[in-house]
């Protein structure tokens, strides 16, 4: 999202609605910095809720007679989920995506120089396809995985996650608004150029370039490759935070090749 006078054609008006323009362009931006704080506030409760049920289990453990073993103990408070929440800066504007990976730390295993934690990559968790191109991924309790050991993270994670739905949901209609103004003041721009009245929009929103490369990517089972030369540079150009709030994997591009 930007917010400068040179980056959007608003020159054609007075002082005095340039100013509000402009205006309204940081105050998008603005709002994007405060849903950021609340997704990082978010992320917190998460691991906040995460680390206190895994203490609870060690300390129960420790007062128990019967004492569960250690693989148990390790099974119990392995991390499956962790959210992710990612900021791109461009210049005086900022994008934001919010997603779900596989935790990067598991259990604690025993080696030559005592206990290590397990890393592991950070795999997305892939949003399924929204029924409108005019909402966000979304993601289903049916793809958070877990077995008897660590079930009870799946109440923490879905709880999460609904709160995480609606500033998902936030930052899409933000970034719609934001797409449809700017279309709106090119079309004033190329207008007055022609000295022609202005007319209903011929133009194509990014927001509907980005629900277009979506579609384009589901009906090709996900090959970059098959992709137009137009959509293969937005997939490339798109920073990753814009792509995953259109259920678009970032890792796509690996594959793709140009």
């Amino acid at each position: 999202m930007a917010n400068k006078r040179n980056q959007f054609p608003i020159s054609n008006f007075s002082n005095d609605l340039g100013k509000q323009l402009e205006k309204t362009y940081d105050q998008m931006d603005l709002m994007i910095l405060s849903i950021y704080e609340e997704a990082k506030r978010v992320q917190e409760e998460y691991w906040s809720k995460v680390k206190g049920i895994t203490k609870e289990i060690y300390d129960q453990n420790k007062l128990s007679i019967v004492k569960r073993s250690g693989d148990d103990l390790s099974a119990m408070t392995f991390v499956v989920y962790a959210p992710i929440i990612k900021l791109d800066s461009n210049g005086n504007s900022h994008s934001l995506g919010m997603y779900w990976g596989k935790a990067k730390y598991g259990h604690k295993t025993k080696n030559g120089n005592g206990d290590k934690k397990v890393q592991r990559k950070s795999d997305h968790v892939s949003m399924r396809k929204a029924p409108s191109p005019y909402m966000p991924g979304r993601y289903e309790s049916s793809q958070f995985k877990f077995n008897d050991h660590n079930i009870w993270q799946r109440e923490i994670v879905l709880s999460i996650e609904t709160k995480l739905a609606e500033l998902r949901t936030l930052i899409f209609k933000l970034n719609l608004s934001y797409s449809d103004l700017k279309t709106v003041l090119e079309d004033i721009d190329i207008a007055s150029k022609k000295n022609d009245p202005v007319e209903h929009s011929t133009l194509t929103t990014e927001a509907e370039l980005l629900g277009e490369l979506r579609q384009a990517l589901h009906k090709f089972d996900m090959d970059p490759n098959r992709l137009t030369r137009e959509q293969g540079q937005l997939l490339m150009n798109t920073p990753d935070s814009v792509l995953l709030n259109f259920d678009i994997n970032p890792e796509i591009r690996d594959t793709y090749f140009g």
